[in-house]
């Protein structure tokens, strides 16, 4: 009984400091961030730790199972999460990325997320099967709270619609990353919580890109990808608890699983552009035949320098993406201007290039492996109205389409009333 008043006395605790606090403390800006909200989670895990004495094993089975699964889960979201850029563009990530920047921001992320999954876990292993549930729902939620970016709510939230979106794209991810990552908590320890969190949120700050903002394709990968590494997890415990039996893995498996997870690291830090070299997809038939429609080309970022009559090049006017073949090369007393033209194009473009305009220059191409981005694109264009112009970080023209989800969102409320 008195165990059981201890933890209510600790979760409200949790629930005022580390969930109401914020409310008030968010617009300290990076003080709050780096070293308020670290303090607060570091003292509240004292706490917790000196208060929750050891209890119950949490319903596990072999941790290096669910630890390996929580990894892979972690790996296949960024991966995924990442190449929706291939679909609906890239913007720039609002994160310094000097050294300093990101140890900065290694830190505020650690000190948050450390604390808060160990405390977590504390709670799921001094629970009892009576009370798991409970205890782990109060907590979940606690957690839900925490992540609340009140900068953001409170720019967005202002209306229905930035209410609406808020909702959708922030709040309701944030419930089912923590159901999972209580589920994980309960199924075998805090490692394998911070193993699926801890490299989606270190990749954020480190990549020079995010998806564009099309929060409904963005709500699928932060469903789908939770829900099929706890089926998964779930089946191996289903086939180890019904067999009763625990198979040694074989040399040759465990080779196969190492390359596996170097591939997919290789695949992550490709899909992110944290490589020089960086895939995109070819929309138009501008460069008909050396480059058809459907074809992934992978840019090498280089100086201009390098850059040679013949070779071909991305290079940005405005908001557009273009890969077109250097034709001529210009000095000039404002510096050096490139002639460019796509071979399929009758005469060379408008506009000569100036060297702040290139990304990189092409050095692989790959036949035909960008059409499924070309069908999904086309199936945003038919289902959804999304007008994706041809190498348009096509952001802007979303934005033009949020009024009508809006509209819809708010007639469907009503209409339930």
């Amino acid at each position: 009984m008195k165990n059981k008043w201890v933890k209510v006395v600790l979760l409200i605790m949790i629930f005022i400091f580390g969930a109401i606090a914020p409310i008030y403390l968010w617009k300290l800006g990076n003080v709050f961030t780096y070293i308020i909200r670290p303090s607060i989670w570091l003292i509240l895990l004292l706490i917790v730790s000196l208060f929750i004495t050891k209890g119950n094993k949490p319903f596990s089975f072999k941790g290096r199972d669910t630890r390996e699964l929580a990894i892979i889960g972690s790996l296949i979201f960024i991966i995924l999460y990442y190449c929706l850029g291939l679909v609906i563009g890239y913007a720039k990530t609002p994160f310094a990325r000097d050294l300093l920047s990101i140890i900065k921001n290694s830190w505020g992320i650690l000190a948050f997320f450390i604390p808060r999954e160990i405390i977590r876990y504390k709670f799921a292993k001094s629970s009892n099967k009576r009370n798991m549930i409970k205890i782990m729902t109060m907590i979940t939620i606690i957690m839900v709270l925490s992540e609340v970016s009140y900068s953001s709510y409170s720019i967005v939230t202002n209306n229905f619609a930035g209410l609406s979106e808020y909702i959708i794209k922030t709040f309701l991810p944030s419930v089912g990353l923590n159901i999972f990552l209580s589920y994980l908590a309960m199924k075998e320890s805090y490692i394998s919580s911070l193993l699926y969190i801890l490299p989606i949120k270190l990749v954020e700050i480190i990549t020079p890109v995010f998806p564009n903002d099309v929060f409904f394709l963005i709500i699928i990968i932060y469903t789908l990808v939770p829900l099929f590494t706890f089926l998964k997890i779930e089946d191996v415990h289903t086939k180890k608890h019904k067999f009763g039996i625990e198979f040694e893995e074989s040399i040759e498996s465990k080779i196969l699983h190492f390359i596996a997870i170097i591939f997919m690291l290789f695949l992550m830090a490709f899909t992110t552009r944290m490589l020089p070299f960086v895939p995109t997809i070819i929309l138009s038939d501008s460069m008909n035949p050396s480059i058809r429609r459907g074809d992934m080309v992978v840019i090498k970022r280089i100086s201009s320098e390098n850059i040679n009559i013949n070779d071909i090049i991305e290079y940005k006017v405005d908001n557009i993406y273009i890969i077109h073949r250097v034709i001529n090369i210009k000095h000039t007393k404002n510096g050096v201007v490139y002639i460019t033209k796509g071979d399929n194009n009758k005469s060379r473009d408008a506009k000569e290039v100036v060297e702040s305009q290139i990304t990189g220059k092409v050095r692989l191409i790959i036949p035909y492996i960008g059409f499924p981005t070309i069908w999904a694109r086309d199936f945003l264009k038919n289902f959804r109205g999304i007008n994706i112009e041809e190498g348009v970080r096509w952001w802007v023209e979303l934005n033009k389409r949020k009024k009508y989800f809006y509209f819809y969102l708010r007639y469907s409320f009503l209409s339930w009333l």
